[in-house]
């Protein structure tokens, strides 16, 4: 696939450089990904837009000669965006974010909803959604993972996966969603503020005891959030 990735940048005259991110090359884990995402799926940062060989939906991207790209050569809807924020369309989310967006968008694609999220990104930012309690990973992104969506599997990826490869070590998740939340943006911006002081002590429920925010279990969290956040 690195041949096809080279080829669609020579057809649409885009330059390497903009697309801002390793590409997917590795045609066993596209299989993968498409048999676990449903088949209408949102690709944020979606150029070359490789997954769209297996799925239909929609296409977003940073640069209008992309987004016409992405329309010409896989007859999917394509819109022209900027990052991070954007709405789901269709049931799942193909992330494979542009680097300087990469924690941002992938908040964005939890608080979204999406019954299905495959996440291909460097692995720093993959460590923040498996981490525990303690973990200088331990974030927000982790509480809404982990509260709101089953982490079906995690794994680092080889960097000849991708192209260009070995800039950083990459890694992949599979999520499934569990049930909808609600408030879950609010949520999301409650845990933000709370964990800008990590070491803060806070009382767990009706509970004496105080634990640090960032080892407080997600559901502790969650519990807090609705206490002090009642409607």
């Amino acid at each position: 696939m690195k041949r096809d990735l080279l080829l669609l940048i020579k057809k649409y005259k885009v330059s390497l450089p903009s697309l801002n991110k390793e590409v997917l090359i590795d045609e066993e884990l596209y299989d993968e990904i498409s048999d676990f995402l449903p088949r209408s799926v949102t690709v944020p940062f979606a150029f070359p837009g490789f997954i769209f060989r297996y799925k239909t939906g929609t296409a977003l991207d940073t640069d209008e000669r992309k987004v016409e790209a992405l329309k010409e050569e896989y007859g999917v809807r394509s819109i022209l965006w900027e990052p991070p924020s954007f709405e789901l369309y269709g049931d799942g989310i193909f992330l494979e974010p542009d680097y300087r967006f990469a924690r941002e968008t992938l908040v964005y694609s939890l608080i979204n909803q999406p019954s299905s999220l495959v996440s291909v990104t460097r692995e720093s930012v993959l460590l923040s959604i498996i981490a525990e309690p303690g973990w200088p990973e331990y974030s927000p992104i982790t509480v809404l993972a982990t509260l709101f969506y089953d982490v079906v599997d995690a794994f680092r990826v080889e960097s000849q996966s991708f192209y260009p490869p070995g800039k950083s070590s990459m890694g992949i998740a599979f999520l499934h969603l569990k049930k909808p939340y609600p408030r879950i943006e609010e949520f999301y911006n409650f845990l933000k503020r709370l964990f800008l002081n990590r070491k803060k002590k806070v009382r767990v429920g009706s509970q004496k005891e105080e634990k640090r925010v960032d080892q407080m279990e997600p559901e502790e969290l969650l519990e807090l959030f609705e206490t002090t956040n009642r409607r």
